[in-house]
């Protein structure tokens, strides 16, 4: 299935914006700000938008879960993959 295709069936740039307003909203601004900006590293990897939405949607929940060493957390264990 092409990416235009996925994009028409499951809406994934509608659930990928929603799902960054949550993000936004869950998050503190120190944590959002390394999600952001690994976020954007994946972008240009040339993650597709589905995965780079169903990293956001694990990233939220790590993130509310785990303490203030989230960004040192997230580098480390996140460069590894």
């Amino acid at each position: 299935m092409s990416n235009q295709n996925s994009e028409v069936i499951y809406a994934v740039s509608r659930r990928l914006e929603s799902a960054r307003q949550k993000a936004i909203q869950h998050l503190s601004k120190e944590k959002w700000a390394t999600v952001e900006k690994f976020l954007e590293q994946c972008q240009a990897e040339g993650l597709t938008k589905a995965r780079i939405l169903r990293l956001l949607y694990d990233l939220t929940v790590l993130g509310k879960m785990l303490d203030k060493d989230f960004a040192r957390r997230l580098s480390r264990d996140l460069q590894q993959r």
